[in-house]
């Protein structure tokens, strides 16, 4: 069963900056991550709360997103280019 996707402002703002086929790569793995988010974690990190954080490599990019079960939810709170 597919989560409810919430995108933060940050990330949309950095999308805006990509080409074109970046935009387009990311925004189907938002939509794969909203349905499965437990197989694309790649690594987790914490927040500055403590909670943990899924993160996900695609390309050249990490999406780090928040999966809130109570609420059927997928949070992308991050977009960052990847430390590789």
């Amino acid at each position: 069963m597919s989560y409810r996707l919430l995108i933060a402002n940050e990330v949309l703002e950095f999308l805006d900056e990509l080409r074109q086929r970046e935009r387009l790569l990311l925004r189907a793995r938002f939509v794969q991550i909203a349905d499965f988010p437990e197989n694309f974690s790649d690594f987790q990190e914490r927040d500055s709360t403590g909670r943990s954080l899924d993160v996900n490599l695609c390309g050249k990019h990490a999406i780090t997103y928040w999966t809130d079960f109570a609420d059927r939810d997928v949070k992308i709170l991050r977009l960052r280019h990847a430390d590789r």
